[in-house]
């Protein structure tokens, strides 16, 4: 004589191992897969399913990625100021007072910037006359850039201008007067000469050091 389903006990036990939870035996009394009794059983045996437990802590950290050190930034800039007039045309001007040149790039006994980190530069420069005329010109290696004027006959005038340039190391920026020496004599000025990099972008390359690219100019008077 067979024993299925004379043991009630062992049938509810078998079923609170297949279904732990309350919510799966519905169902399956919906489906038919379990008789009524069974889940009533169940119930009177075990009683209700509890509130959930309190969650467990935190696993542990992962183990850390790859980090690389980046590198410190490069950076280069000056300010200078002349309150004197120009010195002879066509050669660099000499500035008498430094604004800022913690770097050391611009020579402030010769009045050039040299490039120690090639990338793109941001120059500018700014003119004040007072009863004169005044021309000045950007030059990079002997080249002119840009070129500003002037007039102000018996009043006020001004002029300034910039240029953002790749250089190479070793090339030479500076600002020099493009009037003539009896010109220079008349009259007072004040010039203010900046340049920053912007982007140490290029490396080195077949090119050399002497780049020809002038990204942009803008001059006013």
């Amino acid at each position: 004589m067979s024993n299925r389903g004379s043991n009630p006990l062992s049938q509810v036990c078998l079923f609170v191992y297949l279904a732990s939870k309350e919510s799966l035996m519905v169902k399956m009394i919906h489906k038919h897969l379990i008789p009524t009794w069974l889940f009533v059983c169940f119930v009177c045996l075990f009683g209700s399913l509890g509130a959930p437990g309190v969650p467990g802590p935190p696993g542990l950290n992962g183990i850390p990625g790859d980090i690389k050190n980046c590198p410190p930034r490069q950076m280069s800039a000056f300010a200078v100021k002349l309150t004197e007039p120009f010195p002879a045309p066509s050669q660099p001007i000499v500035f008498n007072e430094t604004l800022h040149n913690h770097q050391g790039h611009f020579n402030l006994t010769t009045g050039v910037f040299t490039c120690v980190i090639r990338g793109l530069y941001h120059f500018g420069y700014h003119v004040e006359t007072f009863q004169r005329a005044a021309s000045v010109g950007l030059m990079r290696n002997g080249t002119q850039v840009s070129q500003g004027e002037a007039e102000a006959e018996g009043g006020y005038g001004h002029l300034s201008g910039t240029a953002l340039l790749e250089l190479g190391q070793g090339d030479k920026v500076w600002l020099e007067s493009k009037r003539s020496q009896a010109e220079l004599e008349e009259g007072t000025i004040q010039t203010v000469f900046w340049g920053v990099l912007l982007h140490a972008k290029l490396p080195p390359s077949s090119r050399g050091s002497n780049f020809e690219d002038t990204i942009f100019l803008s001059g006013t008077l």
